[in-house]
């Protein structure tokens, strides 16, 4: 497997709930942690975490990564995924009461630090678009 992606597909819990759901899942809160959690269960490296989820992803398409870019991440840390603590707006997720590993604890973007561990610290729009 070269990429771990998420969909974030942010639908409704109603969406979700519907005679026809709709696909996805909200993902982008949950991947890193799920992977780590998968570590810590000896199931894949850290190292191949690391080149799934962003060195790989980056070759593929033939980006460089803004300097002063990185996320700080907790490795030790647990927690249990709670999905009314997400920051997407549906507040759903089929990993709800999940145990995992590891915490983004600093995600810094171009030398500005968006996310503290707790909050986002920026206005929306703040990213560029890499590619297109």
């Amino acid at each position: 497997m070269d990429v771990i992606e998420s969909d974030h597909a942010p639908h409704s819990k109603a969406d979700k709930e519907a005679e026809n759901p709709a696909y996805g899942v909200t993902g982008l809160e949950t991947t890193l942690p799920l992977m780590l959690r998968a570590v810590k269960e000896g199931r894949v490296s850290l190292e191949q975490v690391i080149a799934m989820v962003s060195d790989n992803p980056r070759r593929i398409w033939g980006l460089t990564c803004p300097a002063e870019t990185y996320a700080l991440v907790d490795l030790e840390a647990e927690y249990t995924i709670d999905a009314e603590q997400l920051f997407t707006k549906p507040k759903v997720s089929p990993f709800d009461g999940m145990k995992v590993h590891g915490k983004v604890m600093e995600t810094w973007i171009r030398g500005v630090k968006v996310y503290d561990g707790e909050q986002i610290l920026v206005d929306a729009g703040f990213g560029q678009n890499l590619y297109g």
